[in-house]
C-alpha cells in the first residue's frame, strides 16, 4: 500500500467483508482513501487527495491528511475529516479541516459538509448515529456542538457548550 503514517485510519464496513483505509500522503503525494477486500486485502476502490500547489507566504506547501472517520451504518458512505497543513505552529498559517462523506463503494465525493467559514476549526471527534439520521462532531477549543440532519445535509445545531 501507499504510505504509510501516524495519519493512517482504518474502519470496518457493515457487511464485514471490506474495510476502508486512509494512507499518509507527502508534499509530493496526496494521502489516499481505499476500499479492500479482508478477505485477500485487494483493491476495491480509491481516491486521492488532490494537492492544489497552495503554500503560506514563507514558501511552505500545504498538504492534506485524512485525520478520523466514521462508517455510516446504514448507507455505503463514509465521514471523513481532512487537514490541510504545513505543520507551522505560527498562527498566520492556521491549518484548516473539512469534513467530507465519500461513497466508499466508489471512492466518490459526496459532499462537503463543512460549514463556510469554518474551516479553521479543528473537529477533533464526530459519531454517527446507530440508525444514520444524524452526524454530531466537537470542535478544538471554543466546544461547539455541531448536528447535521444526514437526509438533507443540513447543520441543525451549532450550539456552543461552554
Amino acid at each position: 500500500i501507499n504510505t504509510l503514517s501516524r495519519y493512517n485510519q482504518i474502519e470496518i464496513t457493515p457487511d464485514s467483508n471490506r474495510c476502508i483505509i486512509t494512507t499518509g500522503g507527502n508534499r509530493s503525494i496526496g494521502a489516499t482513501i481505499e476500499l479492500r477486500n479482508l478477505s485477500d486485502y485487494s483493491l476495491l476502490s480509491k481516491d486521492k487527495l488532490i494537492l492544489d500547489g497552495d503554500k503560506d507566504p514563507l514558501g511552505n506547501p500545504f498538504i492534506y491528511l485524512f485525520r478520523d472517520m466514521i462508517v455510516d451504518p446504514i448507507r455505503p458512505l463514509v465521514y471523513v475529516i481532512i487537514e490541510k497543513t504545513n505543520f507551522n505552529v505560527l498562527d498566520e498559517f492556521k491549518d484548516r479541516f473539512y469534513l467530507k462523506i465519500y461513497n466508499y463503494e466508489t471512492m466518490q465525493l459526496v459532499k462537503d459538509l463543512t460549514p463556510i467559514g469554518y474551516e479553521n476549526e479543528n473537529l477533533k471527534c464526530f459519531d454517527i448515529s446507530d440508525d444514520g439520521r444524524y452526524l454530531a462532531a466537537l470542535n478544538e477549543g471554543k466546544a461547539y456542538l455541531k448536528v447535521w440532519d444526514l437526509e438533507t445535509y443540513e447543520l441543525i445545531k451549532n450550539k456552543q457548550l461552554y
